[in-house]
């Protein structure tokens, strides 16, 4: 089914027009009335409308309103703009509600009282208006305990009668956790952005500590690394997502729910769709790290690019010299009628071109041979002291100590039993000497890692090593994992 096909073609007139926030305010207050009544009196939600608009900040565009309301309209008298009363105006906006078909009016039953109803996708939009504007009130649900206790109710011997309801939550909670991490994901990149278009220092302390403090990192991934780990809950989801898939007559049970509350037309459709949810559910959680490690990224970046914008802000230097930089820089960003008015100032400005280094041809240049011999170079001895000796060795042994190397793997590692060299972060240096390190305390007895070496090399960053897998020891797997 389309769209269209359920939703009328004017019903999005009144979010088009020049009155739009009034009609987005008026709506709202139509979803408190829902909310708070069995039945809405149509005389009633007129008096609320009234009051919406007599509470409103927001002018009102009365002669375009009459103009829609003519082109909605053909069996009304249209009053004069000198006339209109907030009564007449909010029987306006319930009309146009209702021939847009964002509400239906229909009488009691045994009686001549006209009542209001809403329509499904009326109920829809509104809700979803509603909740663009509770940006600050939402928080982050925990998707991934609920699929894992959903999962748990599926393989427990005392819930027959809910072995369909409870894969379809798990499946829903599943789809949610992901739609939610990939929405944090967008959010901390938005705030990215409004660090990026900051000047000053308030409005960068403001959607820090006010916006990405309280509604990102708080609400959101705060819970996703600490009560709702989705990391904890990975393994025990995928472990009973094998059992339920091995376990062909629970399948089975699963489906003969599904065809008795008509979520499913027969057992060999069913089955295929049950297996789908299951793959789906499964694949979520085994590519879930790459995801939970962008988010990870993207969080870091944002606090490091935060503090480094408030330093460069309150040491930027605000003389005429730098604002005259900032001018020409700009300059040839500028379309020629902007470029005339400023070039038409008492500054002069012409263009300048130049020839550099990175230039198709540079001029050699000239060298005078000289017959006089050289100078000889001083070499000049520095001496150190043993205990400048002795405090430099110890800060190097501190940065390859036993326990920063260990903590370097199990960072690495994460919660896989298999780490292959080609997974490895190699970004400096230090990361490459740690990742030598550990390959050479690999036979030690208190590793917890073994090494496999496996042929040719690996070109990562510039640096290049052997080609290996680093195998976590596990006393209740002896046999090696397979490639």
């Amino acid at each position: 089914m389309k769209v269209f096909d359920v939703i009328p073609g004017q019903f999005f007139r009144i979010l088009t027009g020049k009155n739009r926030n009034v009609y987005v305010e008026i709506l709202l207050s139509l979803r408190k009335a829902f909310k708070n009544e069995l039945y809405i009196d149509k005389e009633s939600l007129v008096n609320i409308f009234a009051e919406c608009l007599g509470d409103l900040m927001i002018p009102i565009d009365i002669e375009a309103e009459l103009q829609e309301a003519e082109s909605d309209f053909t069996d009304i008298n249209i009053e004069e703009p000198q006339s209109i009363t907030w009564s007449s105006m909010a029987h306006l906006i319930l009309r146009r509600l209702r021939d847009t078909n964002w509400i239906e009016i229909e009488y009691k039953q045994r009686s001549y009282d006209e009542i209001v109803t809403i329509p499904p996708y009326s109920v829809s939009m509104i809700e979803f208006l509603y909740s663009i504007t509770q940006e600050n009130t939402q928080s982050y649900k925990s998707y991934a305990f609920n699929t894992y206790s959903s999962l748990k109710t599926v393989l427990s011997d005392d819930s027959e009668d809910y072995l369909f309801t409870a894969l379809e939550s798990a499946y829903t909670n599943c789809s949610l956790l992901l739609d939610s991490l990939k929405v944090l994901l967008n959010n901390i990149r938005r705030y990215h952005q409004l660090l990026n278009n900051s000047v000053a220092t308030n409005d960068i302390l403001k959607n820090h500590f006010e916006g990405y403090q309280v509604l990102v990192n708080e609400r959101i991934f705060h819970p996703l690394v600490t009560r709702d780990s989705v990391l904890r809950f990975k393994v025990p989801i995928m472990t009973m997502i094998d059992k339920i898939r091995s376990n062909e007559e629970l399948r089975k049970r699963i489906v003969v729910l599904g065809i008795k509350e008509r979520q499913c037309n027969d057992m060999e459709s069913g089955m295929e769709e049950l297996s789908q949810k299951l793959y789906e559910i499964y694949d979520t959680f085994e590519g879930i790290d790459r995801l939970m490690q962008e988010i990870q990224n993207k969080n870091t970046a944002y606090t490091k690019a935060s503090i480094d914008k408030m330093i460069y802000i309150l040491n930027y230097d605000q003389s005429v010299k730098t604002k005259l930089a900032d001018i020409l820089m700009k300059y040839s960003y500028l379309d020629e009628e902007k470029k005339d008015i400023v070039s038409s100032s008492s500054v002069k400005l012409f263009k300048q071109r130049y020839i550099d280094e990175k230039s198709l041809y540079c001029r050699s240049n000239r060298k005078i041979r000289s017959f006089e011999p050289p100078e000889k170079i001083k070499i000049t001895k520095t001496e150190h002291s043993q205990s400048e000796l002795n405090d430099f060795l110890k800060s190097v042994k501190s940065l390859y100590s036993h326990q920063q190397i260990f903590a370097y793997m199990e960072k690495e590692f994460g919660s896989r039993m298999v780490l292959n060299s080609r997974e490895l972060d190699i970004k400096d240096d230090r990361s490459f000497v740690l990742l030598l390190l550990a390959t050479m305390k690999s036979g030690e007895k208190k590793t917890f890692y073994d090494v496999e070496f496996l042929n040719g090399y690996i070109e990562n960053e510039g640096y290049r090593y052997p080609n290996m897998r680093f195998i976590r020891k596990d006393e209740e797997n002896n046999d090696k994992p397979m490639d």
